[in-house]
């Protein structure tokens, strides 16, 4: 079953933080991507980041907020 999640950023409104968020939404879909790596340690690496509940700045959480992506939604699809 392919599960998909809206990571849309408008890139037409004027937004200053617009490269930020560009750069965040990369990082999720890669952490994303790196749950289903061959590589253990990249898939460790993953789903650890994924389900730490910390809220600091480089956090699964904090680029949740900033992407207005539901965190409990991405880690009920991705990380079973």
């Amino acid at each position: 079953m392919d599960h998909k999640i809206n990571l849309s950023v408008d890139y037409d409104l004027p937004d200053p933080a617009l490269p930020y968020k560009r750069l965040w939404t990369m990082v999720l879909i890669q952490a994303i991507k790196d749950t289903k790596s061959r590589n253990k340690l990249i898939r460790e690496s993953a789903f650890y980041w994924i389900t730490r509940d910390e809220k600091g700045f480089n956090s699964f959480l904090n680029v949740c907020d900033i992407l207005n992506a539901d965190a409990k939604k991405i880690r009920r699809i991705y990380i079973k």
